[in-house]
């Protein structure tokens, strides 16, 4: 509704509340170094090195922080539905693939076996095409099941990766970190984000756009309104028992973190005002 998307525009942080993890720069400078060039040939290469990224950022968190329980996955999602559309021999391949590629998961975050990032980066890839199956809710890439990522792909993958782990994992993840994977709202029907660290709400960006997206930045608020919601009708597990201090956006292409510190009363009143809004067009799910 128009009314909510100028509502979140209207109250979430200005651009210039937030702060970069480099201290020599400001927040959202598009002249930050590039470790990772974009040269992806299409919108559906882009599409897929965002969601591969986002499990690959997740299971490297994973190997770090004591929290290991990141293998709840959207992309499961996709394999009830491909039995269900009648695509049965694809279903069965796809679930075949997909609990190896658990058991691979488990093994290299807990250090186990010797599984290369090429390997991470299929199986990632493949849990992609899963998960837009089940977002995007279309079979175009049911083709695409268990091929290997292409040259391309895996090119921007190691370098986002290898990028990730050297300045994001080493700064803000560590051992006695608390973590929670994908971390789902309620409220208003479904909707999750990319992964809440130690009081922060992380969204994961590889666009080539390092500099301030007002969508990027709504998106994040949206969630945080979302949270503060569920989080006063009803502890629904351990997520909703948490604080969201604050709120980021990882861009992955320069590997740096945009951020801002949020006021717990501000948040609280403004998620009153969207709670209104959300009744008012009948987008409240009653908890």
């Amino acid at each position: 509704m128009d009314e909510i998307s100028t509502y979140l525009i209207q109250t979430m942080p200005d651009k210039e509340k937030f702060l970069s993890g480099e201290f020599y720069y400001k927040a959202f400078d598009e002249n930050r170094k590039t470790f990772v060039p974009y040269r992806l040939t299409g919108v559906k290469q882009a599409s897929l090195v965002g969601t591969a990224f986002d499990y690959l950022a997740r299971f490297e968190v994973a190997k770090v922080a004591s929290d290991k329980d990141c293998k709840t996955l959207i992309a499961e999602k996709a394999i009830s539905k491909l039995w269900e559309l009648g695509y049965k021999q694809e279903c069965r391949e796809a679930q075949k693939l997909y609990e190896w590629s658990l058991y691979v998961i488990d093994e290299y975050i807990h250090g186990k076996g010797n599984h290369s990032e090429h390997k991470m980066i299929d199986i990632c890839q493949f849990l992609a095409v899963l998960e837009h199956i089940v977002r995007d809710n279309t079979l175009d890439e049911i083709p695409m099941i268990g091929q290997k990522a292409c040259d391309d792909i895996k090119y921007e993958l190691l370098g986002l990766i290898e990028a990730f782990k050297k300045y994001f994992v080493t700064r803000y993840v560590g051992k006695n970190s608390r973590v929670v994977y994908n971390p789902t709202f309620t409220c208003c029907g479904y909707a999750d984000a990319d992964i809440w660290i130690d009081g922060c709400l992380y969204d994961f960006k590889t666009t080539k756009n390092i500099g301030y997206n007002e969508n990027e930045v709504k998106q994040l608020w949206w969630y945080v309104l979302l949270h503060a919601i569920d989080k006063r009708h009803i502890a629904l597990g351990t997520f909703q028992s948490y604080d969201i201090d604050s709120m980021a956006l990882y861009k992955a292409r320069c590997a740096d973190v945009d951020k801002v510190k949020l006021d717990k009363e501000y948040v609280n009143n403004c998620a009153n005002e969207l709670e209104q809004l959300l009744r008012k067009y009948r987008l409240y799910r009653e908890i």
